[in-house]
């Protein structure tokens, strides 16, 4: 706050002053602040990815709200297309409102993007087997195998595709 009273433009003094507003649960005073930042010439990643997350919880209560959290975390994509926290959280968003298609689209471009993470890894071959989308379990498999090599779960997943697409051979290696 002193460092926003000595210079109203200090980009990294609004961005963490919508950071606490947010933390302290004022979030109209939030949204307010990013869209300020965004005014100032910050308009980066991290201001729409938060004001997405924001869009998207108050969509829970507004469902007018789904809207802007889309074009927020989309934003948020093309700002820095490398960084894989819009996809999953647009993947979670698509998924509470029933978009599964949408939601198993952008769960496998941040799988692709976080290569390390074993739980997205996991959950997505979880969610894709779910939905039958057999072709992408097994397409994800090699990659889901390597960061958790002794799942169980995993190689039932993937046995179970294999099997659904005719590959009686190669489900019973899994």
């Amino acid at each position: 706050t002193a460092a926003l009273a000595s210079d109203p433009s200090n980009k990294e003094a609004l961005l963490a002053e919508a950071e606490l507003l947010l933390r302290k649960g004022k979030r109209g005073e939030a949204e307010a602040r990013f869209r300020g930042l965004i005014a100032a010439g910050g308009d980066g990643f991290d201001a729409r990815q938060r004001l997405g997350e924001l869009y998207a919880f108050l969509s829970e209560q507004d469902p007018s709200k789904l809207a802007a959290a889309v074009a927020e975390l989309e934003q948020a994509k093309k700002l820095d297309p490398d960084r894989s926290e819009p996809y999953e959280r647009l993947a979670a968003l698509y998924e509470k409102h029933g978009q599964t298609d949408r939601s198993l689209q952008e769960l496998q471009a941040a799988l692709r993007l976080d290569i390390m993470d074993p739980e997205l890894a996991t959950r997505a071959l979880a969610k894709l087997h779910e939905a039958k989308h057999w072709d992408a379990v097994v397409t994800n498999s090699d990659f889901v195998r390597h960061l958790v090599p002794y799942s169980a779960t995993v190689r039932a997943q993937v046995g179970e595709a294999l099997l659904r697409l005719g590959r009686k051979r190669e489900a019973e290696q899994e």
